[in-house]
């Protein structure tokens, strides 16, 4: 078995990043966001990273091959809160059709390869709550849990907790 990553060419980059703004956009609804909120959000901070359609310094979106075949996505950049000597995962994406086959592992063992060789000492992601499977891979890696978030609804104009 052969897995690489391989930077994404200009073209590929404009449809991707078309695909993760809209991605993007759906998880922060899913994370609570009215859509208009969070359509709004993703395309500003996606600008924010792709200035004009283009890569910010430091940041990489590569595909990720597995035996010559596509089996993924992967984007890497610097800590958004600029932490030295270490790499963001801002997204790890397998192909619906490759998922459960080890894929994701690939990725992300590729992924710390790739941030030793951009100088990082460390990997840091964030993932959320209800993507029990990534957790789970994340888990098995060695990532450690850094920070929770929690939400319970409670409806309005309830006062009462169950």
């Amino acid at each position: 078995m052969v897995a690489k990553l391989v930077e994404m060419d200009k073209a590929r980059l404009a449809a991707w990043l078309v695909v993760d703004t809209w991605e993007y956009a759906c998880e922060m609804v899913a994370s609570g966001l009215p859509p208009s909120v969070a359509d709004e959000r993703a395309k500003q901070q996606m600008e924010k990273v792709f200035p004009g359609g283009h890569l910010a310094e430091g940041h990489h979106v590569y595909v990720v091959e597995n035996d010559g075949e596509e089996v993924g996505s992967l984007w890497l950049g610097p800590h958004p809160d600029g932490k030295p000597d270490t790499i963001w995962v801002f997204k790890v994406k397998v192909e619906s059709e490759r998922r459960g086959q080890g894929n994701g592992r690939i990725a992300m063992l590729l992924a710390e390869e790739q941030a030793r060789f951009l100088g990082a000492s460390e990997l840091d992601l964030n993932v959320v709550g209800f993507n029990h499977v990534a957790r789970s891979l994340y888990d098995s890696l060695g990532y450690e849990t850094t920070s929770i978030s929690m939400r319970k609804k409670i409806g309005r104009g309830s006062s009462r907790n169950s």
